[in-house]
């Protein structure tokens, strides 16, 4: 499976119950690990803020961004609304039809498509974007790095030769609880960075999950296999757990 069938009903769930309580009593939203720790308010990273809206890491993949572009679960939009912004040419897709109502909302004086679609079920043309992004860890809905090489290989398809796949992730080494939880994970035969997580909000719980942190040497391996180079891998400044590739398409 290359997109989590559960993770994906989680968010649209959660992106639902967001809308719901806008202007209303605050609820936190919280992405849950199985060992309890957790991210509170995490759906608001996915939300367009203006100006604020690119963390650090993603400016610098600017760089190699041109269009046509195709940003992979881009949720709200708030990768593909300032790109759009800044002149490129954006064309959006997620499972979740919630979460696209967002950026729809959000992006009226914008010409992205907003497009409902699965990763597993890419419904574009060869050769159709010189870029691809999948920011914010968007990656690990793969679940696992068999999932992760599916869709690297499908991925070729739509993106033109020598295009670009530009992608964050985390480095689950560099994280300090890398022995006591990751670790553990690994050594019960799930892959290095391989979780289990769940959406709750208010008394509300979703569905367990899995997820996928994909470690750089991984990525670059499964990369290579799958027709891809891995032309820069580089970690962001202001968090040393986070890291960002820039893979291209070889064919």
């Amino acid at each position: 499976m290359n997109e989590s069938r559960q993770a994906a009903d989680a968010f649209d769930i959660a992106a639902r119950h967001w809308l719901a309580k806008r202007g209303k009593k605050k609820v936190k939203f919280v992405l849950e690990r199985d060992d309890g720790a957790g991210i509170e308010d995490f759906i608001d990273n996915y939300v367009y803020k203006g100006s604020s809206s690119l963390f650090g890491l993603e400016r610098r993949l600017l760089n190699y961004i041109k269009s046509p572009v195709l940003d992979l679960g881009c949720g709200a939009g708030r990768v593909a609304i300032p790109l759009c912004r800044a002149g490129h040419s954006v064309m959006g897709i997620d499972i979740s039809g919630s979460i696209l109502r967002i950026g729809r909302d959000n992006s009226k004086d914008c010409h992205i498509p907003f497009i409902q679609m699965s990763m597993n079920q890419l419904g574009f043309a060869p050769d159709t974007f010189s870029t691809i992004i999948c920011m914010h860890n968007t990656i690990g809905v793969t679940e696992n790095l068999g999932g992760l090489k599916n869709l690297l290989h499908q991925l070729r398809r739509p993106c033109m030769k020598g295009g670009y796949l530009v992608l964050t992730s985390i480095d689950v080494t560099r994280y300090p609880d890398y022995e006591t939880y990751f670790l553990k994970n690994f050594q019960k035969g799930r892959a290095m960075g391989q979780v289990r997580m769940r959406i709750r909000f208010g008394k509300i719980m979703g569905d367990w999950f899995d997820w996928l942190y994909v470690l750089p040497d991984d990525l670059a391996r499964i990369a290579s296999e799958t027709g891809w180079k891995a032309a820069d891998i580089f970690y962001d400044v202001n968090d040393s757990r986070t890291y960002a590739a820039v893979l291209q398409n070889g064919r």
